[in-house]
């Protein structure tokens, strides 16, 4: 098997996000086929093998002749009839028109993105699961494993996948889905690519449900009956991943106006499960991972006794759910009841029911639906009146097996979620974008956990262990049925395969639990040490920078003073001089003045005035030979005068001159 068939289903997704409208998807690869095979006149049927052929899509002749009217009323077809009195048409193309259209460039883009995505897979086992013997991991296996992954919920495809043994496809099936879960949590754009293909299956499985081409239709007086795992993960039983895309979908439901219903016979089993989970706590087979969800929440038995109790009002309160009595047919009009003992026999042959009840129970549910229907046939899932939805997907395949051998070709009376899910969604994805990806991580999340098959034999063979004594630690024993690792260990270690189930598999679980408990010691251990070193050196840079910041500080402290003091100093001096400059000419003025009241030759007056005058620095000139310097007095004058500056200029600045 090619990957043209994914890609084209990633290309799908894309156009649906550009163009919002749902047939209109489709066109581009009509127009394609036409491209390539450039006919003077192509059938419906020429276009349906060749949409098979070069894309790998399957789409109904209905909905074919539905997008050849809509391409006809574009100007890329011209319709006509094969003949006269036909009701069948051949269609003309304008080629020049056609050639316009251009899907080759994003094909060339999304191969490229789904090669990465198949390179990054392999390279995810190889690292995770590369001690395995015998994993084939060509291009073909991994595409196939991807393929099978993505349409497993397809009731409408015969899967071409080959497996070498029947646990073969649950371990592919676990492989995709821890990978699909490691590129959700690391590696968006990978993630981006696989959410891709998934929207694209939505997209093409959805044809097979609306002849019509109306995707806008409500469901108006349509019923829609879920099936008790349904309920269990809805009410969140299972944990809030298996909870929110069911919630969802009810919501969505709603929204398009359906009514929504169980059976008695569900709120039974659903009350068996919980009873079942009260009494088995510590010990118990857990086959919708119930026990593991109360364990981990401190759920105890009172508490189990309280959800019980309010059960019915909690479905009805929560979910929106009406309970509907378990219907009886009428006697007297046989027109609208199914063969119950062909139907029965028909499941139990091609289905492995542990209890009989559950296969009791799915009966009367499907003839409950095929009643409610009155022999109708529908094509539109809009007016099938009712529909059991299941999480059984064999339940869903062979009912409808069954049915198309009865000769009833409408929509079948069992459809899964997931298909559910594709089809309402599609109405209104803008109202839960996020639909797709949470059922996608759910889906993934029962992929992970082993069979039913291959989980009974490991309890079995656990609570044998027990009767022997060869088990009888409790803690143990608690943490090999209900530990989430313990499972992914047994589907490591069996590769989904019963057989591989032997008396030592619970000793080589309980060894590589410990290894990992204390390989995870260690990593916590290493975690605080890098946390610590961290640390150490986050401090390291600290102190260094605040050692710089107060080396800048000292400095721009430092250079401030300095500034001060220097233009303290040269105001000082400044008015030092002047000081000294206005008390010489002040005595000379009165020496000369002084001088005129004695009656001196005017030529001494002068002389002895100008002598006055430059006393001072006659005096400092006198003070090199007599000791006295009067310069010292005008310095410590300076010096003080600069002193009185400098404190007057730091205070108004606030500096803190320590």
């Amino acid at each position: 098997m090619g990957n043209s068939e994914l890609v084209s289903y990633a290309i799908l997704s894309v156009n649906y996000n550009e163009k919002n409208n749902f047939l209109s998807n489709f066109e581009p690869f009509v127009l394609e086929i036409i491209k390539k095979t450039n006919p003077s006149q192509i059938s419906k049927d020429d276009l349906k093998s060749g949409l098979k052929d070069e894309f790998g899509l399957e789409i109904p002749s209905s909905i074919i002749k539905i997008i050849c009217r809509n391409l006809s009323d574009k100007g890329y077809l011209f319709t006509e009839k094969i003949y006269e009195l036909s009701d069948r048409y051949v269609y003309k193309p304008d080629l020049e028109k056609i050639d316009s259209v251009n899907l080759i460039s994003k094909s060339d883009s999304m191969v490229k993105d789904f090669n990465v995505l198949i390179e990054s897979f392999r390279a995810f086992i190889i690292n995770n699961f590369g001690d395995r013997e015998n994993l084939d991991l060509s291009n073909e296996k991994l595409i196939g494993m991807v393929d099978f992954f993505v349409k497993e919920n397809n009731v409408n495809l015969v899967l071409d996948t080959t497996f070498t043994n029947k646990y073969e496809k649950d371990y592919d099936n676990y492989l995709v889905a821890n990978f699909v879960q490691h590129i959700n949590e690391s590696d968006p754009n990978n993630y981006a690519t696989f959410l891709n293909i998934v929207k694209g299956n939505m997209l093409s499985e959805s044809l097979y449900y609306n002849s019509s081409g109306n995707f806008e239709k409500k469901f108006t007086g349509s019923k829609f009956f879920f099936d008790t795992s349904f309920i269990m993960y809805a009410m969140g039983y299972s944990g809030p991943q298996r909870q929110m895309p069911c919630t969802e979908l009810l919501n969505l439901l709603k929204v398009n106006q359906a009514e929504l219903f169980c059976f008695e016979r569900n709120i039974t089993e659903v009350i068996g499960i919980l009873t079942w989970s009260k009494h088995h706590l510590n010990s118990g087979k857990d086959s919708h991972n119930t026990i593991t969800y109360f364990r981990e929440n401190g759920i105890n038995e009172e508490d189990i006794d309280l959800i019980i109790s309010d059960l019915e009002s909690s479905i009805e309160n929560q979910l929106g759910i009406k309970i509907s009595p378990d219907s009886d047919y009428d006697h007297e009009d046989y027109s609208n009841v199914i063969d119950y003992n062909g139907f029965l026999e028909f499941l139990s042959k091609n289905i492995s029911y542990t209890k009989d009840i559950s296969l009791d129970n799915d009966v009367e549910a499907v003839g409950s639906i095929m009643r409610l229907r009155k022999r109708k046939q529908p094509t539109n899932i809009e007016d099938c009146g009712a529909i059991f939805v299941t999480t059984n997907n064999t339940l869903a395949k062979k009912t409808k097996e069954y049915f198309l051998s009865q000769e009833n070709i409408g929509i079948p009376p069992v459809l899964t979620d997931s298909v559910v899910t594709n089809l309402v969604w599609l109405k209104n994805p803008q109202l839960y974008p996020n639909l797709p990806s949470l059922k996608l991580i759910a889906d993934c999340l029962a992929a992970i956990n082993p069979s039913d098959r291959l989980w009974n034999k490991y309890i079995d063979k656990l609570e044998l262990l027990t009767a022997n004594n060869e088990l009888i630690d409790k803690n143990k024993i608690v943490t090999l049925r209900y530990l989430p690792e313990a499972k992914k260990i047994l589907m490591d270690k069996t590769m989904g395969d019963e057989n591989a189930i032997t008396e030592g598999t619970a000793n080589e679980i309980l060894v590589e639990i410990e290894k990992q408990r204390l390989t995870e010691i260690e990593l916590v251990k290493e975690k605080e040490r890098q946390k610590a070193q961290e640390s150490i050196i986050e401090h390291k840079k600290e102190n260094e920078n605040l050692q710089k910041e107060l080396k800048d500080r000292d400095s721009a402290y430092s250079n401030t003073l300095e500034i001060i003091r220097k233009r303290s100093n040269k105001r000082a001096a400044t008015i030092t001089f002047v000081i000294v400059f206005l008390i010489c000419c002040l005595l000379g003025l009165l020496s000369f003045f002084t001088l005129e009241l004695v009656e001196l030759h005017k030529n001494i007056q002068i002389a002895i005035s100008v002598s006055v005058t430059v006393l001072f620095p006659i005096l400092g000139f006198i003070s090199k030979f007599t000791g006295f310097d009067i310069t010292l007095l005008i310095e410590k004058f300076q010096i003080h005068l600069s002193k009185f500056f400098f404190q007057n200029e730091y205070s108004f600045k606030n500096l803190n001159l320590n």
